[in-house]
């Protein structure tokens, strides 16, 4: 690589899952929180990402070890509410994008994840980026009472994200989507400052139809693709949600990747050469994370 064609990403954390998010016997602040307020504070180019799973499975389900980035739902790996994490972010923050990478939209009201961004927004003063899937989880769909919509779950997605779009506005909206009906209702206070919308998922199988769906709404609706998984399914998509992009008529140069480096089930050298395969590759963002230790 030569200095002139090397695109230098914005570096994110995302809060680790091993320490605890509970306070200190003592009072003091939990672990996490301490962890939070000392890292990557204030450093204008790098970024905080979080992400959401409310039920979580008993460990003894899986039989095997997750996979290098692998992100279980164990329940003996915390899991945080992320509103909850951008919240405190917000306020120990001044510089940080904040990131949902990535909350699970079909299994929250449009209503509610609208409500909750436009909070987000305003408190950070138009820091958030809004990452959202569809979910991968069945049963934790049906855990939240909305197992009836998990096989049409990509389409309802879909209907959601322009639905969002407007809510955040502020205006009254009329819409029905699946159990969800807004009759001439909105949210007040609206989102004052514009929000990013990131896409998740597409690191299935290329002939399952489900994947390319994901990467063609990532260009259809999305600011950026945060796939979040290994650099070698990201390489042989990112052409296709190219093809996507030119498709809807986006702007190629605005849109951004996400990458991911797991630390702690490679080697440091290891860490480092997915760090700048990810550089090479001209993503715009690589999230550092511990998931998969559990």
């Amino acid at each position: 690589m030569t200095r002139e064609n090397v695109y230098v990403p914005k570096i994110g954390l995302v809060p680790p899952r091993e320490l605890s998010f509970v306070p200190a016997a003592d009072g003091s602040d939990a672990p996490l929180v301490k962890f939070m307020k000392n890292a990557l504070v204030d450093i204008p180019m790098n970024y905080w990402a979080v992400y959401e799973h409310t039920l979580l499975t008993a460990a003894e389900v899986f039989e095997s070890e997750p996979a290098i980035g692998e992100t279980r739902h164990r329940i003996d790996a915390s899991f945080p509410d992320p509103i909850t994490l951008l919240t405190l972010l917000s306020q120990i923050t001044h510089y940080n994008e904040l990131f949902t990478a990535v909350m699970i939209a079909t299994q929250i009201p449009v209503a509610k994840l609208a409500r909750q961004a436009a909070d987000i927004a305003n408190l950070s003063k138009g820091r958030l980026t809004l990452g959202m899937a569809s979910g991968w989880s069945e049963k934790e769909s049906e855990g939240l009472g909305v197992g009836a919509q998990f096989h049409h779950r990509g389409d309802i997605f879909e209907q959601k994200i322009p639905a969002l779009e407007m809510m955040l506005t502020g205006i009254p909206v009329n819409l029905e989507i699946a159990e969800e009906k807004i009759v001439n209702m909105g949210i007040n206070p609206k989102a004052n400052y514009p929000i990013r919308i990131g896409i998740g998922g597409g690191l299935g199988n290329l002939d399952n139809p489900h994947t390319l769906a994901v990467l063609e709404r990532a260009a259809k609706f999305g600011d950026l693709w945060m796939p979040m998984g290994e650099i070698g399914p990201f390489l042989e998509r990112k052409p296709i949600v190219e093809e996507f992009l030119t498709k809807y008529g986006r702007d190629l140069e605005k849109f951004g990747y996400m990458g991911r480096v797991t630390l702690g089930r490679k080697t440091l050298d290891e860490c480092v050469d997915d760090l700048l395969a990810w550089i090479k590759a001209g993503v715009t963002h690589v999230t550092l994370t511990t998931a998969g230790q559990k």
